[in-house]
């Protein structure tokens, strides 16, 4: 899931980041989770761990981030961490 989205904020810098309705829409596709409770679960341990962020935005949706610079978000996708 963190490679979800990785990838949406480097093909998105202007974004606010992904809603939750997206990633678990995305993450399901992917065959990595199969229910919302999968997707709480894994997020709450990235919430926990300070590696996500999700706030939400003017428009009333909670959008998630990934709290690193855009290196290491590459890094991340090139499977070099």
């Amino acid at each position: 899931m963190l490679k979800i989205l990785a990838q949406y904020q480097l093909d998105n810098p202007k974004e606010p980041g992904l809603t939750r309705e997206k990633l678990y829409e995305q993450a399901n596709d992917k065959m990595l989770i199969s229910s919302q409770k999968q997707l709480k679960d894994c997020l709450v341990e990235f919430i926990d761990h300070k590696v996500i962020l999700e706030k939400e935005e003017s428009d009333g949706k909670t959008h998630i981030v990934v709290q690193f610079p855009r290196d290491t978000l590459e890094k991340i996708l090139a499977d070099k961490l």
